[in-house]
């Protein structure tokens, strides 16, 4: 779907094509219209375009995602557990209509994490794995999960697998060169950073190539990156490593 569908995440975009048909292309612009209020500030304007679109296209997994990023950082910014109770609900929604849904993968696994419910979030995301194998950004997301709770080993082997499947992807490298960093092996985090760069030219990715090569030059982690979805960058999943 076009970007300005769907909320957090912002930055880059995988897209499809829009829905034909009328109703379609009326829900697709209520999504926009409720993305663009919720970067506004204006949340409950957003979820009521993200409303209209479910009323315009009842299957809308997209409008779905949306009300549930969009729940998902209001809960988070009042702690308002209803909020986030309602949110969990709307992401597995998403979900039972679109099984390979990467944002609603990524939204719902950082709201289980953040609510303590940790082997909930390790069982979706393997779930995820094997809806859709092929898919690197699942084995991505995993990994991530894996070096949040300490477990680097499995966090390398769930990226060399999506390198595999894609030995380009961008964010697999960044990731594994971070991993890398950390285990000490500078030489091999260089080269995966280098890799990442010259597969997607991010101006993180440079700052980190720069301190590794001269180090002190740019002290810090490599700041959150995003891959696929639309908007709130502010959002819940700026939890992310990479």
């Amino acid at each position: 779907m076009p970007h300005s569908r769907r909320l957090l995440a912002a930055c880059v975009v995988a897209s499809a094509v829009i829905v034909a048909g009328g109703c379609g292309v009326i829900a697709d612009t209520h999504n926009r219209h409720g993305v663009r209020s919720v970067y506004q500030g204006d949340y409950n304007a957003g979820m009521n375009s993200f409303q209209r679109a479910l009323a315009k296209e009842p299957t809308n997994s997209d409008a779905y995602y949306n009300m549930a990023a969009t729940l998902h950082q209001l809960g988070k910014q009042t702690k308002n557990s209803q909020y986030l109770s309602q949110a969990q609900d709307l992401y597995r929604r998403s979900l039972s209509l679109d099984n390979r849904h990467v944002d609603s993968y990524r939204g719902l696994a950082v709201l289980l994490a953040e609510t303590q419910q940790s082997e909930e979030a390790f069982r979706l995301l393997r779930g995820w794995t094997e809806v859709d194998p092929a898919n690197p950004e699942a084995h991505t997301e995993l990994a991530r999960l894996h070096q949040e709770f300490g477990n680097l080993n499995s966090a390398v082997d769930e990226l060399q697998y999506a390198l595999k499947v894609d030995y380009q992807n961008s964010r697999a490298l960044a990731a594994l060169g971070q991993l890398r960093e950390k285990q000490g092996d500078t030489a091999q985090a260089l080269a995966n950073y280098r890799r990442a760069y010259n597969v997607t030219p991010r101006p993180e990715l440079a700052a980190k190539i720069a301190s590794l090569e001269r180090p002190g030059a740019f002290p810090g982690a490599l700041p959150g990156t995003t891959s696929n979805g639309s908007v709130i960058a502010t959002g819940p999943l700026t939890t992310r490593p990479y």
